[in-house]
């Protein structure tokens, strides 16, 4: 087939601009300069429908849920089942109207487009970003057992961020439709403080960015802080993000009664956390299981070095005592290690800024993300 003549439906999680739809825009226009025709679906509005209208991109708001979650009220699994059912419908109709040659769904989270490119015979590929379960807790709404097989018939190729993720579904998913595709994008050099946050650099500052959600680990973070400014060290965390507010209120409760007000900054929501990062000493990744986790990609790219849990897709991205540092989960004690390593010796951490720099820049660069994508879009055409 003409690559030019290729019609692409992405179908998206959300329609926010975090996460996997940071490097959605940059990823569809690289395709549309390849020659293929891009749609994409959203489940709402949002400030994606702004990036995609910017770039002169197609995109189509049709209702659908998803069928991964953290809610495991039977009423609510049964709400989304009916609103899934009645978007596959919709899918069907938008599919044969468009006449699309391959749909590609952009997280394991939704379903709908899946089914509906079976019906139809589409090629459909199905990238999972998540581990679901192993991070958040989430459980799927039609059960374990049905969804896997679910899974394991409804896409021609899947694609996984890491090679931990590729793990996971390998076990019920043969091995050779499985690929790893590293994502990546292109770090913007002039953000503007927008959010007027300024950061004292006579001080050892630190930052988390990502969800508010007990499968980040922040207090992994804030304990360690506690015990860092107990010994004097001159330190501060700044915490980057929004999200549960039960959890939220968890981690209010231990910053006051330990006395860490004045150590520890909660940014809520920031327009541009890229400027606020780059001022920074050092990126916490205390996730149980990252996934991936583009916020290390991009700390590394601007040449700060991470520490992180040794598990998911962290270990992938970072090279324990050559990038950064890999500690396990909850093991407060070894992350104040780590940190007061890169407190004290200046050497080891220059020599983790350069580090990181070098292998993001070179093994984890937009242009070969971009390239993948598209090879594996025609292999499965």
């Amino acid at each position: 087939m003409n690559n030019k003549t290729i019609k692409m439906c992405f179908i998206s999680h959300s329609s926010g601009i975090a996460g996997a739809e940071k490097v959605f825009p940059e990823l569809l226009e690289a395709l549309i300069k390849m020659g293929i025709n891009v749609y994409v679906i959203l489940p709402e509005n949002g400030p994606i429908e702004n990036v995609l209208t910017q770039k002169n991109i197609k995109f189509k708001i049709l209702k659908y849920r998803r069928w991964l979650n953290s809610d495991k009220n039977i009423l609510s699994r049964f709400k989304r089942l009916i609103i899934n059912i009645y978007s596959i419908f919709c899918f069907i109709k938008y599919f044969k109207q468009i006449n699309f040659d391959v749909i590609y769904t952009n997280t394991s989270t939704i379903i709908s487009g899946a089914i509906s490119a079976k019906i139809l015979s589409i090629p459909h590929i199905w990238h999972f970003r998540e581990f679901g379960e192993e991070d958040y807790g989430y459980n799927f709404d039609l059960g374990r057992y049905l969804s896997k097989y679910l899974i394991r018939h409804l896409a021609d190729l899947y694609l996984t961020n890491s090679v931990a993720v590729k793990n996971k579904y390998s076990k019920f998913i043969n091995e050779d439709n499985i690929k790893v595709l590293y994502e990546s994008y292109y770090i913007n050099e002039y953000y503007e403080d927008n959010d007027k946050i300024k950061i004292n650099k006579n001080i050892f500052n630190c930052i988390m960015i990502g969800t508010l959600h007990k499968a980040k680990g922040h207090l992994d973070a804030l304990q360690a802080i506690k015990i860092l400014i107990n010994e004097k060290y001159n330190i501060k965390l700044y915490i980057v993000g929004t999200g549960n507010n039960e959890y939220k209120s968890l981690l209010l409760d231990y910053i006051n009664s330990n006395g860490l007000n004045k150590y520890v900054n909660f940014t809520g929501h920031l327009n541009n956390p890229e400027y606020i990062l780059r001022q920074c000493n050092v990126l916490l990744m205390c996730s149980k299981n990252e996934a991936y986790g583009l916020v290390t990609l991009e700390a590394m790219k601007n040449g700060i070095p991470v520490i992180g849990t040794n598990s998911g897709g962290t270990s992938e991205l970072i090279d324990h005592d050559y990038t950064g540092f890999l500690y396990q989960h909850q093991n407060v004690a070894e992350l104040c290690f780590y940190l007061k390593l890169l407190i004290e010796n200046k050497i080891k951490y220059n020599y983790f800024k350069e580090n990181s720099k070098i292998k993001a820049n070179t093994k984890f660069t937009p242009e070969n993300y971009f390239n993948q994508t598209y090879k594996m879009i025609i292999s499965c055409l």
